[in-house]
């Protein structure tokens, strides 16, 4: 029979195998910074930028054509944004019968209180 030493032989490619799995490891957390880097520089750019166009819009607009300072009037009176009311459940509408109920209870109680004195 042949006596083959196979972990003698597969031990220099498991070595190399590691290598590489950490170079790989290595590359994708460069990459990932370097995206995260990108990306944050970009929406400072674009802060930066709609900051720009603000100013644009609320300075130089009005000064430039009657149509203009339309847009730049239509920009600034904003409609009120509409108002969100959650729908009220049972047992919210118990805790405000209850709540009006105790108020006015002690009303009651401290006018009794004032009459008696």
């Amino acid at each position: 029979m042949n006596n083959f030493d196979w972990v003698q032989f597969f031990f220099p490619y498991r070595r190399h195998l590691e290598i590489e799995l950490i170079q790989q490891k290595s590359d994708f957390q460069e990459r990932l910074r370097e995206k995260n880097l990108q990306i944050m520089q970009l929406e400072t750019e674009l802060k930066t930028t709609r900051g720009k166009l603000d100013r644009i819009e609320l300075v130089l607009m009005p000064l430039s054509s009657a149509a203009g300072a339309a847009v730049a009037r239509a920009g600034q009176s904003s409609p009120a944004p509409p108002k969100f009311e959650p729908p009220v459940t049972g047992w919210q509408n118990e805790l405000k019968k209850f709540m009006e109920d105790t108020e006015r209870a002690e009303k009651e109680a401290k006018e009794t209180v004032n009459v008696q004195k």
